[in-house]
């Protein structure tokens, strides 16, 4: 794909982000000069709205840019470049540092440079320098750790849902994070959730168990790489669960799941529920899963 034809999609999905009216709309006055080889150039002139208390370009702006134009760079990485006008999958930030070197005020022209540093299955390792274009001066230079496998798992967890299996009864938990084996989930308890009693139902518990985990599983290390093939949950061997104290409806509840160990075909899960607001532990449970 040509370089101008690259700039061309860039522009638009950047469009599209600004125009959806969420946190991306602050880079309205970001104008995109060149992209290519994991590499997008970007340039724009400091107004107030971009700017601190003290009239400076705002830190947090700043993040933002880094965050969401670095994500942009690594679309036109040769490796995946192809697919960047068939929906495109700009990941999830694991990681972002940023160090603020010297101050830009109101008229100046900066330029920020985002490079793909490496990238590889599943993580995006992504620099970002920004600088005053009159002089060179750098005013900010920061990293970015990009990860796919939450937006992979988000995935294969809407596909369970919308199915129209028992999984469907999970369709209020929102996955917040997912590497390393592990996966965090939040929820806020519903009426439909709960039993009789009206708290949180032991049913709905020992399936969040089972599936969540199911789902931790397919993060580890030694088999994230296949998570978008078919990816193999395993089928469960034994489930336990410990109930230690009760949730009523408007409680937000997080729940971790943990591989312990993954063996070749037995995979070690532990689930823990906790309420947000005390972190009081609610149930925990153990979970040994057969993978084929």
């Amino acid at each position: 794909m040509n370089s101008n034809k690259v700039l061309e999609s860039i522009r638009k999905i950047l469009n599209f982000s600004i125009k959806r009216g969420g946190h991306d709309r602050v880079l309205e006055k970001v104008d995109l000069i060149s992209a290519g080889n994991g590499q997008l150039i970007a340039e724009m002139v400091v107004e107030k709205q971009h700017t601190n208390v003290l009239g400076n370009l705002h830190g947090g702006f700043t993040a933002t840019a880094l965050d969401i134009l670095s994500s942009m760079a690594v679309l036109t990485h040769p490796r995946v470049v192809e697919n960047i006008d068939s929906v495109p999958n700009r990941g999830v930030s694991v990681d972002i540092h940023v160090s603020y070197l010297n101050s830009a005020k109101i008229g100046d022209r900066i330029v920020i440079n985002s490079e793909t540093v490496k990238l590889g299955k599943n993580l995006a390792f992504l620099k970002v320098t920004f600088f005053r274009k009159d002089d060179n001066v750098i005013l900010a230079q920061g990293t970015h750790t990009n990860n796919k496998v939450l937006e992979s798992v988000r995935k294969i967890w809407n596909y369970s849902i919308k199915r129209g299996g028992h999984d469907r009864v999970l369709d209020k938990v929102d996955l917040i994070s997912a590497g390393n084996g592990q996966l965090i989930a939040e929820m806020v308890v519903e009426k439909q959730h709960t039993n009789v009693l009206g708290t949180l139902h032991g049913g709905f518990t020992a399936t969040a168990i089972d599936v969540l985990s199911s789902m931790a599983v397919l993060t580890h290390p030694r088999v994230v790489e296949d998570i978008d093939s078919a990816p193999n949950g395993g089928v469960s061997v034994d489930i336990h669960v410990s109930y230690l104290n009760s949730v009523k409806i408007g409680d937000r509840i997080v729940i971790n799941s943990e591989t312990v160990k993954l063996g070749r075909n037995l995979a070690f899960l532990e689930v823990t529920l906790f309420r947000r607001d005390d972190n009081v532990i609610l149930a925990r449970g153990s979970h040994t899963n057969f993978i084929k």
